[in-house]
């Protein structure tokens, strides 16, 4: 059973604790901007942190992101210096080429690893072969307008066309599954957001095609039931790398 630490304390978070005994893994520490929600969550024996300093102090193996894009840019180098796993849950982060580098050079420079979990897509690992061959790749993701921070909409609109890398920043909680494609396939990836106040659960569309042949993924994700911004197999998605980290035999 390794240790883990934790940064941000909402459902993602109160989902790994309540959790941990099931994937073997220990909490030993939890940090949130907002000292209360922390404390929330706090199994016994953690360590609830005043401040990241105190929570980087901990003895941990590994630490799961799961607050939010500028939770990565802020902690993620730190963690990787300090010789720590990361666990990025706000992949979007990453589309920035800048901060990429600087952590992947924290990350060699320390011995120590960055994991994006895959999150709401089916067959992330095999999409990793256009990082060498040619071909293309398109994402559709449509989303109730409440899940999208449209309360008033109604209907169905098209309310982003166009790259991953400014899809992410434009929803910076909402669309990670572009940025994980992005990073995976090692192209900025066409990206279209539909909000259509008929559907209920995250629906994501990917089309991929080349000399290999062509892929068809379309996935309808129940949204998690504390935070219909999220998918819940995105959410459970992080458990079960925690669970299949050490496993001698790695599929995909």
């Amino acid at each position: 059973m390794y240790k883990i630490g934790i940064i941000g304390c909402g459902s993602i978070g109160r989902m790994i604790v309540e959790n941990a005994g099931h994937v073997d893994v220990k909490v030993v520490a939890i940090y949130d901007d907002i000292l209360s929600r922390a404390k929330d969550i706090s199994p016994d024996g953690c360590t609830v942190a005043k401040n990241f300093e105190e929570f980087l102090r901990e003895d941990m193996d590994l630490v799961v992101e799961a607050a939010s894009q500028e939770a990565v840019q802020e902690y993620g180098k730190a963690v990787l210096k300090s010789g720590k796993d990361l666990i990025v849950m706000s992949s979007g982060a990453l589309l920035d080429c800048q901060l990429k580098k600087e952590m992947i050079d924290a990350a060699e420079g320390h011995n120590s690893n960055i994991f994006i979990p895959s999150g709401a897509i089916l067959g992330l690992d095999n999409l990793k072969i256009l990082r060498f061959m040619d071909g293309d790749i398109s994402l559709k993701t449509i989303k109730n307008p409440k899940s999208l921070g449209m309360e008033d909409l109604t209907g169905k609109k098209v309310v982003f066309k166009g790259k991953a890398t400014e899809a992410v920043k434009k929803f910076p909680f909402n669309i990670n599954v572009a940025a994980s494609l992005s990073l995976a396939t090692g192209r900025d990836i066409d990206v279209e957001i539909v909000a259509d106040s008929d559907v209920s659960d995250n629906i994501h569309q990917i089309r991929a095609r080349g000399e290999f042949g062509k892929i068809t993924i379309d996935i309808e994700n129940s949204k998690f039931p504390k935070n219909p911004k999220t998918s819940y197999l995105a959410a459970l998605s992080i458990l079960s790398l925690l669970k299949t980290r050490n496993d001698q035999i790695k599929i995909g």
